[in-house]
């Protein structure tokens, strides 16, 4: 709070007085004393040369001057709102105002006002100082632009990150002539299943597709026709499974396929589909039919890996020793 004797000088030490007036007079920040009449009007008392000059004012132009009747409505209502606020609160406050005052556009300054009170404690006046922040708030604008636009860059660069993760994770798990699984896949797979199954009882089904004669095929039209032949086998098996059915390329022309929720019926149908439609599909670069054999087996209590794909790879090699193109379950 600051009391009227500054004004009045009378406890005023002069060499606080001399500070002050040599602070009104030379500062670059504008000054102005603004008195409450007795309407509780705001009067402009006295502005300093650094306001005056800002508005291209003459010196004491805005002496005695009503506020309200040189401001139009709205501007004079938000500083007087203010002016009130800062009276109510008895304490200093700090906003930002913008105007246009010339061709050079909107300008902006913090502005600090405080209130001055008599020795009876009445509020006489308001003390404010304003401080134009305009290439402030011009640098903060850029700064904010460009910040949109790093946090754009950077949006746009963690997607692509993102997405190029994502395709080595993919990459990473699929065989690359076939897009099936690959066998690391299908390892981490099949040892979440046998977990899954040995916990909640969740049954599946395991098989593995072989090639029939698959050597004698790259031995007679070329490697490029047996890898035409594993691509068109591997359509037709995804063409031919259920959503939720796992596919990969074990290795060389083996194929192995993981079935949730089968039973052994349902799972030497669907074997067999499988085997029948590779059988009656005429492969295009290759003029010999292609036959595939392949071994079935459900999940046993207390199977693991190893059991489990013995089983069906006994399966598979019965199938082979019984002339082929067959479908054996265990």
């Amino acid at each position: 709070m600051v009391t009227e004797h500054e004004f009045n000088h009378e406890p005023l030490v002069q060499g606080e007085l001399l500070l002050f007036r040599t602070l009104w007079q030379t500062s670059n920040d504008n000054m102005f004393i603004v008195r409450i009449n007795d309407d509780g009007d705001y009067v402009s008392e006295k502005s300093n040369r650094s306001l005056e000059a800002t508005f291209g004012l003459h010196p004491g132009q805005l002496d005695g001057v009503l506020l309200k009747a040189i401001l139009q409505g709205p501007v004079y209502e938000k500083i007087a709102q203010r002016y009130d606020r800062c009276i109510a609160q008895n304490t200093p406050i700090t906003y930002e105002e913008e105007h246009v005052i010339d061709d050079s556009g909107s300008r902006v300054w913090s502005t600090t006002i405080l209130p001055v009170y008599d020795r009876e404690n009445h509020c006489t006046r308001i003390l404010g100082v304003s401080r134009e922040i305009t290439s402030l708030k011009k640098a903060e604008q850029i700064l904010k632009q460009h910040n949109k636009h790093l946090e754009h860059e950077v949006s746009k660069r963690t997607e692509e990150l993102s997405r190029a993760l994502r395709e080595m994770e993919a990459i990473s798990v699929k065989d690359k002539l076939t897009g099936l699984f690959n066998r690391h896949k299908l390892d981490q797979t099949l040892a979440d299943y046998l977990s899954l199954a040995g916990r909640y009882q969740m049954p599946f089904g395991l098989i593995i597709v072989d090639l029939d004669n698959f050597k004698e095929i790259n031995d007679t039209f070329g490697h490029h026709a047996g890898d035409h032949l594993l691509q068109a086998v591997a359509d037709i098996m995804h063409e031919s499974s259920r959503k939720t059915d796992i596919i990969g390329r074990w290795g060389g022309d083996e194929f192995l396929i993981i079935v949730p929720h089968a039973d052994e019926k349902a799972l030497y149908a669907y074997t067999d589909h499988i085997r029948s439609r590779i059988q009656n599909h005429s492969f295009a670069k290759v003029s010999a039919k292609l036959t595939v054999s392949a071994g079935a087996t459900l999940y046993q209590p207390g199977d693991d890996t190893e059991s489990i794909l013995l089983r069906a790879d006994k399966a598979l090699y019965d199938s082979k020793n019984r002339n082929k193109n067959r479908v054996t379950f265990k």
